[in-house]
């Protein structure tokens, strides 16, 4: 089947990333395939403007997908595509810039070529033979059926026509028989390709237009117009008729002046219909017209049916959509793929993982196991998917955003204004709520939420100057705390648990939001032409950027670590950069010492530019490999999110994707400690450990830093035992003026 789509693709220019993802942006349909067992469906087409060709096999009894490159010069006009489910081999009948047409045939479940045939302009009709091992040509002008063989492309007979045309014309090659149509005046004759015989002639009126073989070639679809009653133009009538005896199984007027394709389910009981503008479906038995009414994705321009299983249970669709994310024309057409429920009329799953249209919002589960994603530019629709980027189910919430989990992920909490509704993932229902007494009905609201299960649970509600705690046990009111009146400045990051980290000019403030208690760290040795950009949500890392007439114009940033009193710089410049930016920004991935930054790259393409993000790893002097940004830009739809650990990642990529990625492996190594070889004791270690210092580091400070790079333990080291038993297990670092021992807390 060749879907018949009116949209022109619109020429993308996508930023590159380092993530990798498959997700099929900007996909033009051409051609669906279906072999008619109800398990693979072989999508192909373009891949954006020169993106190459692609093909999409639809496991549907896995319930999977594949995706597939083709080589093809891009140009190349795909005239039309054959596919036959016993050889698995799917044959696509091609031109290549006014040069032979070509007919090339891969297995499509690997798609490795298996044979090319060069077609001489005589060549009018193909098909494969009913095991898939030959291939069928109709000559027009010699008059002759050429048989080949796929494996070795070598001919193998040559079938004259000529003794039984008699006035016949050639109509349609039956692939599951191995035979051939032919049509005089009101007749169908059907002739059997390998002993060249005659084996039934059938009734077929004249006004009748022959379509194609069905269910097996037990039957055939036909198609003709006809004048009636009470109507104010001609209507379509399509029938099916039985190949035995020609008897007339069952029409169906339909209600467009000329159809451009119609396919029928498997076990011939529904009828899919196309036209340039619409789709409709027939119960052809019951004749009566199929419910098609989508309520999915009310603001797509079209949404297709493109396979119907048998008894209507579901159906794979595609919703097309031109898609504009703001930024240096990023817009074009975009082609989502799921499953249907036609009894819930719902969607039940999306075929490609990453796609969710326009991803706005998202927020990582507690205990780093799942993510939820709100596409909601037009609609709110929210998609639960693991940590690995699997899909889990569509939530049965289309109102809201998403704004925490709780409770090792049963509950998701959606804001309604300052309310927070909270949904259960495995009961899909909102169970109970919360007044936070912050937030707005804006999207863009900087309010942020967190929970801790410290003293049995707290949910943190904060903005720029009021932080509300609830006890989640019973959604009381635990405390309120105003910043401007709490002494820690502003600039502030909360870690994720309990310390809020900030910044007031010359030290670093910490400030516990239970106990209320405040410590500080002097900054020195910043050159004075650097200014405070951020620092970390664990206050080791503060980052600065140099800025003349507060315009960052140098590109130049500076990185200060608390630990080690060390500030480092580095210049971003590029010749892209160099060219006058207009837009720069830039900021820490977490707790890492790693900078993210995004500029308007005008140099690739010329006055509109397009906006270009990246990283860098002042540890290893290098470009990183996270595709990071957090910009608070209105019209940001790139926009990172970060676990409350801050070990993880959820990177929204417009239109079409998202990629998580992890920052730190908590079991098994830390990036913001460095670690030396060094002698502590025992190791591992549950109530105290003592370390083995030489006379000139006794009576120095020692810190104990668990695996996100947060101190827990300060003190002055004078050879004593080392209290641990207070800390929670895991993997930490002690910190001494020269170096780092790394220990296990059982």
């Amino acid at each position: 089947m060749r879907l018949i789509i009116t949209y022109l693709l619109v020429a993308i220019i996508v930023t590159s990333s380092l993530v990798a993802q498959e997700s099929m942006p900007y996909f033009s349909t051409e051609f669906v395939s279906n072999p008619q067992d109800d398990n693979n469906i072989v999508v192909s087409g373009w891949k954006g403007n020169g993106g190459g060709y692609k093909a999409i096999v639809f496991d549907i009894e896995k319930d999977s997908y594949k995706i597939f490159d083709i080589d093809l010069p891009w140009g190349t006009d795909i005239k039309s595509v054959e596919i036959n489910a016993k050889s698995n081999r799917i044959a696509y009948y091609k031109s290549e810039n006014y040069r032979p047409e070509y007919i090339t045939i891969y297995n499509y479940l690997t798609f490795e070529k298996i044979q090319e045939f060069k077609l001489d302009s005589n060549i009018k009709k193909s098909s494969f033979s009913k095991d898939g091992s030959k291939y069928f040509f109709y000559n027009s002008t010699e008059n002759q059926i050429q048989v080949y063989n796929i494996d070795d492309g070598l001919l193998i007979a040559s079938h004259d026509l000529d003794p039984v045309n008699d006035g016949y014309t050639f109509t349609a090659f039956n692939s599951f028989a191995d035979e051939i149509a032919f049509r005089r005046d009101s007749t169908l004759m059907f002739w059997f390709i390998d002993n060249q015989e005659i084996i039934n002639t059938i009734p077929f009126k004249e006004e009748y237009t022959f379509f194609s073989f069905e269910d097996k070639g037990k039957m055939f679809s036909f198609y003709y117009d006809m004048e009636k009653e009470g109507k104010f133009k001609r209507v379509n009538v399509i029938g099916v008729a039985n190949t035995a005896d020609g008897s007339i199984k069952y029409t169906r007027d339909i209600e467009y002046s000329e159809p451009n394709n119609f396919e029928f389910t498997s076990d011939m009981k529904y009828l899919l219909i196309n036209s340039q503008t619409s789709q409709k479906i027939y119960d052809i038995v019951a004749d009566t017209l199929v419910n098609n009414r989508f309520s999915v994705s009310a603001h797509y321009n079209l949404i297709r049916h493109i396979y119907i299983s048998p008894n209507l249970e579901y159906s794979l669709i595609i919703e097309y959509s031109t898609q504009d994310c703001t930024e240096g024309g990023n817009s074009g057409i975009t082609e989502r793929f799921s499953t249907y429920n036609f009894k819930e009329k719902t969607q039940i799953r999306p075929l490609i993982n990453t796609f969710v249209d326009i991803p706005l919002k998202a927020a990582i589960s507690d205990n780093n196991k799942y993510a939820v994603i709100n596409s909601g530019r037009y609609r709110d629709e929210n998609v639960l998917v693991t940590i690995d980027e699997k899909f889990v189910k569509y939530l049965k919430v289309n109102d809201a955003e998403p704004a925490l989990f709780i409770d090792q992920a049963k509950y998701i909490g959606f804001m309604y204004g300052q309310t927070m509704k909270f949904y259960n993932v495995e009961t899909d229902m909102f169970e109970k709520e919360l007044h936070t007494g912050l937030g707005s009905s804006t999207r863009y609201s900087n309010t942020e939420y967190y929970y801790t299960n410290i003293d049995g649970g707290r949910i943190i509600v904060m903005n720029e100057d009021t932080i509300n705690i609830f006890n989640y046990s019973d959604f009381s009111l635990n405390k309120t705390i105003i910043l401007s009146e709490s002494g820690i400045g502003k600039n502030n990051k909360f870690d994720g648990k309990e310390t809020l980290v900030g910044y007031d000019g010359v030290k670093i403030i910490k400030y516990d939001i239970f106990d209320e208690s405040i410590t500080s760290d002097m900054i020195e040795h910043i050159p004075d032409d650097f200014i405070f950009k951020a620092v970390s949500p664990n206050g080791r890392y503060v980052l600065y950027g140099k800025y003349v007439r507060n315009k960052n114009t140098n590109y130049e940033v500076g990185i200060y670590d608390m630990q080690t009193d060390n500030f480092r710089l580095k210049d971003l410049a590029s010749d892209s950069l160099n060219a006058g930016s207009e837009f720069f920004d830039f900021g820490l991935i977490g707790n890492l010492p790693i900078v993210w930054y995004y500029y308007d790259n005008k140099v690739l393409i010329g006055l509109f530019g397009y906006i270009a993000f990246s990283s860098y790893n002042f540890d290893k002097d290098t470009i990183s490999e996270y595709f990071y940004s957090e910009t608070q830009n209105d019209h940001d739809i790139h926009r990172s999110y970060l676990s409350n650990d801050n070990s993880y990642f959820i990177r929204l990529n417009c239109p079409w994707s998202y990629s998580i990625t992890q920052l730190v492996d908590p079991q098994s190594s830390v990036e913001t400690v460095t670690t030396i070889t060094g002698s502590v004791y025992p190791n591992p270690a549950s109530d105290f450990i003592k370390l083995e210092l030489n006379a000139s580091t006794l009576n120095s400070q020692i810190q104990i830093f668990d695996a996100y790079g947060k101190q827990v333990v300060s003190v002055l080291y004078s050879g004593e035992d080392i209290d641990i038993s207070k800390l929670t297990a895991g993997v930490y670092f002690v910190k001494t003026p020269s170096h780092s021992y790394k220990f296990i807390k059982l």
